[in-house]
């Protein structure tokens, strides 16, 4: 739907809801919809025309995420309006057209760029509700004095809102919520009203005291959380209504002892207060509903809870030394329990009391030795296990007969069910979501490929052909070849089949599947020969797992980190340390692995294999093999058949429907001589078998490897000779054609580039679009517009200066880090690629990251993989530990990471979960989980790239203080507000040492700052030291060069001083050379310990900006024309007016 036509007929319609309606680029046809009273148009991307709204004269709610300045015309003759949403996504110079709209009540507007001024919202007397987020002119609140009416007051994330004045105006206020407001010092003020019942403070990292607070004797709900300086919480103690208070990560909370003045309190949420060591403190608490005392690492016990008769929810999650839950029996209303993270718990047996628990969670127990005591837990609905290391005995699962949703998380978790008892726990109870993101999730007989990423519906169609068709349990295993590129694999893949060395036969690029039979053997092995490319893993989650055994290759030739040439391609070598700790990333520490010595055609040719101690696997065993010389595997082939019995004993009888080995039998005997099949023909191979679930058997063959098949991909066919499909991807390591033109190009290729390639490499080019769509699966490309591609493995390092033309200095609301013991290449380019292909053109792109302006969420977004630095331990194992950066700025920033976490996990599953550590911010629960996973694909909630708004620069006064009266301080007062008044980004030290931020890091901000206003007197060059940094801080961002240095600097320069000539600017530097020295002298007598650090800091500073002194007075001398007697406000006013005008014409 591109407009409303289609409905323009519901004349009746009083209500419309078009919510996230993608294609919808006009509101055409809703100019006949004139009973529409409410009319929610938000997430629709492409809106661009709200021509019709303004016939809607009883309209009385309206929300749309689009561009103000084309909302406004529309909107201002909704004189009935009452509640108003809009996001303003480029500068607006002032919101005039709200005066009109004198019946409004709600207001809610996200300036996601833009700061007009707010003066113009005192016009609305009705307003009830106002809510502001990314306002960065804000400073105070004496703009909303008139709103005397106003009973809810959201302030998100106004980065420059210092301080509350003006908040005694609005006497009526309920709630006020901060959130954010990094730069909020202070809350002075807020004793005045004293009708708030709920505060939130969270987030805001400058807040230094809660003072007033204790005034608030109606206040119910205090949130704290993530105010990282705030030092104490005197005053809570006095807040004897509150009902709800959250502080989690706040470090003011150094005892819990004052909880016992909350007499009325309800919910408490504290985190990471290693002080907690008893709950003693809070017996008395008689009121209590929820607790959440998560992170809690020095609690051992729960003694003192026993007394909380009302406690419905608990939350232990990462109390790491919590050995005991004997108090929790007593609690018989309990209905929530998370016990995630709680290593140190070894049994469950306080739980087997709590009749009327519905939500539990275990995740990360790992010390857990039985869930047996679950079973009386019968009115259990949710259920999470997960990184337990081993539980055998899962039958206490059967008989939660309510039981509804069963997550199951960690990569490397061993779980073992009996089919009969999850055949029980299925279909006795309600029909239950199963949810796994782990590698090792066992049903016995049942196929992983069928319980990795559990699929419920395949699984039934798997037991409903079992129970069909009759099964049988065939003698199979996946032998997995792995090493560099020509160190022998190939060849050795050929000797086990029984065939004989041939030096002609060329190296795998890709990936090669045979079967073979050893001598005098049932059991079938499917050997996988690997290339030394890791590209083809992005296709497959289940290629390398514990069920294979595997076959290492190496040679000391090759023990290095060199690219080299193979054949035609460039691959780079692996050292044998670095495979093994590859393979135990993706395998665990259980897989059978061979560390095979290759071509050693001589006894001299063998050397002790460099296996790093301690060993990373158990049952790794070194041996020598040689394929060109007749008993070059004499010694190799014994211990290769114990091994094969070995692991065909630990895998276990896997049962297969005899229908879908038919179908492979076939599908094996086709791909002899067919390259691909339409699924079509395959639904009639099934029919023959009486296969009912032909998609259901697709997926697994294709998990299985037997084939390649994505739904919907490759014209719907279902590919059989995957090498041949492949030969698109090994195109772009071809080293003599291809990569040139690919570094040459930064990455980036054309169709009519790849269809040269193919001709070169005597391709058909009719299979173009095949082997694009390979590509683009495997992650070694992405596209970006109807003929531009990007290959992640070709693209420049990041360079920063090209990255912050779109990330323009924004602060994040949300950073993240995502940490891999092993971070796979193959995972960086697979992301990037994803990614890539949502964002299009319009990102910038660098090798395994990207920075770009969603369109949907206006939303800055940096991604970046990065490898961590190696110390020696690492080091010498050759690991590839790393983490991916993810920043994010802006409104619906919270939203969009849960997204990118999600999709994250989801599309990663090569080796373990990354842990996940969030710098700023913190994860949003969803209230509809589980139906949000299943609806939104990977990646797909991202807006296309666009360029970012244009910010209005920053602009710092850096000028000598003087007393209120010095004509010369009032001068630059009124030439600050003046400047204010233009609604332009202006800051000054002065405020922010009023507003308690530090002068220090104000002194940074400056050097990193867009313009500065430097105003020269003769008390800046040599009374003031601060000034004197400044300009240094100015200099060295600047990167000493004076082009960069004259187009950040406006200089004003007083009549009271020279700098025009080299002798008056050495005058100052020798000024302050004196001053140094003086300095210096006195520290050496007192000593640096008496001395303090901030004057040994303080010299040292000095020392910096004494040397650039001369520089910058010369630079600035150039700049200036004439000089000003005394400061000139007009002309001051118009100089930075014009250099900003310049500014945001060049962007």
């Amino acid at each position: 739907m591109t407009n409303l036509k289609s409905i323009a007929h519901l004349s009746n319609l009083t209500v419309l809801d078009i919510t996230g309606s993608d294609n919808l680029t006009s509101l055409e046809g809703v100019e006949k919809l004139t009973k529409l009273t409410s009319l929610d148009a938000t997430w629709c991307d492409n809106l661009v025309c709200l021509s019709g709204i303004e016939h809607l004269s009883k309209l009385k709610r309206l929300q749309v995420f689009s561009d103000a300045p084309k909302v406004f015309p529309h909107v201002s003759c909704l004189e009935n309006l009452s509640l108003l949403q809009i996001s303003v996504d480029k500068s607006l110079p002032s919101l005039n057209d709200l005066f009109k709209l004198s019946n409004l009540t709600e207001l809610e507007i996200d300036f996601t760029e833009s700061a007009p001024c707010l003066m113009d919202i005192q016009q609305l007397k009705r307003l009830k509700r106002l809510s502001v987020f990314g306002h960065c002119g804000i400073d105070n609140l004496h703009a909303l004095k008139t709103l005397i009416n106003l009973e809810r007051l959201e302030l998100f994330a106004c980065d420059n809102l210092r301080n509350i004045k003006g908040i005694e105006f609005l006497t009526n206020l309920t709630e006020l919520n901060l959130q954010s407001c990094e730069n909020l010092a202070s809350i002075e003020g807020v004793g005045c009203i004293k009708n708030l019942t709920k505060l939130n403070l969270s987030e805001c990292s400058s807040l230094l005291t809660l003072s007033g607070i204790e005034q608030l004797a109606e206040l119910t709900e205090l949130n704290i959380s993530h105010a990282q300086s705030l030092k104490c919480i005197e005053g809570l103690q006095h807040l004897k209504n509150l009902k709800k208070l959250q502080a989690f990560n706040c470090s003011a909370i150094t005892d819990i002892a004052f909880f016992n003045g909350l007499n009325k309190i309800e919910e408490i949420g504290v985190s990471n207060c290693d002080f907690i060591t008893s709950l003693s403190d809070i017996k008395h608490l008689a009121s209590l509903i929820k607790l959440d005392i998560s992170g809690c690492k020095s609690l051992t016990n729960l003694d003192g809870l026993e007394n909380l008769s009302l406690l419905t929810s608990l939350t232990l999650s990462k109390c790491s030394a919590l050995n005991c839950l004997r108090s929790i029996e007593n609690l018989k209303n309990l209905r929530e329990l998370r016990l995630d993270g709680c290593a140190s718990i070894k049994n469950l047996d306080f739980l087997s009391k709590l009749e009327n628990l519905t939500h539990l969670n275990i995740d990360g127990c790992v010390a857990l030795e039985s869930i047996n005591n679950l079973s009386s837990l019968t009115q259990l609905k949710f259920l999470c296990l997960g990184k337990h290391s081993i539980l055998s005995d899962t039958s206490a699962l059967g008989g939660l007969n309510k039981l509804e949703y069963l997550h199951i998380a960690g990569k490397m978790l061993t779980l073992h069910l009996h089919l009969d008892n999850f055949k029980e726990l299925l279909f006795n109870a309600p029909r239950i979501d199963v949810y796994s993101r782990s590698d090792r999730l066992a049903i016995e007989h049942v196929p992983a490929e069928i319980t990795q990423d559990f699929d419920l519906v395949a699984f039934e169609d798997w037991l409903f052909e079992c129970e069909q068709q009759g099964i049988e349990s065939p003698k199979s295993l996946k032998v997995m070849l792995l090493g560099n590129g020509r160190i022998g694999k190939t060849q050795l893949a050929r000797r086990l089949r029984q065939e004989a060395f041939d030096e002609t036969v060329p190296s795998t690029h890709g990936i090669q599947i045979h079967k073979f039979h050893l001598p005098d053997s049932e059991v079938e092995l499917k050997c996988w020969d690997f290339g030394g490319q890791d590209v083809y893993l992005g296709t497959h989650s289940l290629f390398i797992d514990q069920r294979a055994l595997y076959l290492l290759l190496w040679h000391p030739d090759f023990e290095n980190n060199d690219q080299v040439a193979c054949e035609q391609l460039e691959m780079r070598n692996r050292p044998l340390s670095y495979w093994l700790a590859y393979l135990k990333s993706l395998a665990g520490d259980q897989a059978n692995v061979l560390v095979c010595q290759s071509q050693c055609d001589s006894p001299e040719c063998d050397r002790p294999a460099p296996i790093p101690h301690p060993p990373p696997f158990p049952t790794l065993r070194p041996l020598t093999i040689s394929t060109k010389v007749k008993d070059g595997l004499a010694v190799f082939l014994p211990s290769f058949e114990r091994v094969v019995k070995q692991q065909l004993e630990r895998n276990g009888e896997v049962w297969l429907p005899k229908s879908w080995l038919a179908v492979e039998l076939e599908i094996y005997s086709l791909s002899k001589h067919r390259k691909q099949i339409s699924f079509e023909e395959f639904e009639d191979i099934c029919s023959d078998y009486d296969v009912a679930a032909p998609m259901t058997l697709a997926n697994f063959l294709h998990q299985s490897g037997v084939l390649f098949y994505r739904c919907g991909h490759f014209d719907d066919h279902l590919i059989l000779d995957q090498q041949w499909a492949l030969q698109g991807v090994y195109l772009l390591l071809d080293r003599k054609h291809v990569l040139p033109q690919l570094k040459a190009c930064r990455g980036r290729f054309t169709l009519g580039m790849l269809e040269h390639w193919i001709v070169q490499h005597h391709l058909d080019s009719n299979d173009i679009d095949l082997f694009l769509e390979m590509m683009q699966q495997c992650g070694a490309c992405f596209k970006v517009d109807e003929t531009h591609y990007i290959a992640p493995d070709n693209l420049e390092e990041l360079d920063e200066n090209d990255a912050h033309q779109i990330w323009q200095q924004a602060r994040p609301d949300i950073e993240l880090e995502l940490h891999f013991s092993f971070l796979h290449d193959a995972t960086m380019r697979f992301l990037l690629s994803k990614i890539g292909e949502v964002a299009k053109a319009h990102a910038y792109y660098w090798r395994y990251g990207c920075c770009f302006y969603d369109s949907k969420h206006h939303v800055k977004v940096w991604f970046q993989c990065e490898l961590d630095a190696l110390g020696n331990e690492l080091l010498s194992n050759f690991s590839q530990p790393g983490k991916i950066i993810i920043r994010l700025a802006g409104s619906q920033s919270n939203q969009l990471a849960k997204h990118l976490l999600e999709s994250i996990t989801k599309a990663h599953h090569l080796g373990q979960s990354p842990e996940v550590n969030w710098i700023k911010g913190e994860p949003s629960a969803s209230k509809n989980e589980q139906q949000e996973r299943k609806q939104t694909k990977p990646f797909g909630d991202i807006g296309p790239a666009v360029l970012p708004p244009v910010k209005p620069p920053s602009i710092y006064f850096s000028y000598a203080w003087g007393k209120e009266e010095d004509a010369r301080q009032q001068a630059s007062d009124q030439l600050y507000e003046k400047l204010k008044a233009e609604k332009l980004n202006v800051f000054r030290d002065k405020n922010s040492n009023e507003m308690g931020s530090s002068i220090a890091e104000f002194e940074r901000q400056i050097g990193a700052g867009d313009f500065a206003l430097v105003i020269l007197s003769q008390k800046y060059l040599y009374e003031s030291a601060h000034c004197m940094k400044e300009l240094a801080f100015l200099y060295e961002y600047s990167q000493r060069q004076q082009s960069d240095f004259t187009k950040r600097v406006i200089p004003v320069v007083l009549s009271d001083i020279n700098i025009d000539n080299p002798i008056e600017r050495l005058k100052i530097v020798k000024h302050w050379k004196l001053r140094k020295n003086e300095l210096q002298v006195l520290v050496e007598e007192v000593g640096s310990e008496s001395a303090g650090a901030s004057s040994v800091d303080e010299l040292q500073l000095m020392s910096a900006f004494i040397n650039c002194i001369a520089n910058a007075l010369a630079w600035l001398s150039d700049l200036v024309t004439e000089r000003q007697q005394d400061l000139q406000v007009e002309a001051t006013l118009e100089l930075v007016k014009s250099r900003v005008e310049e500014y945001m014409q060049s962007k």
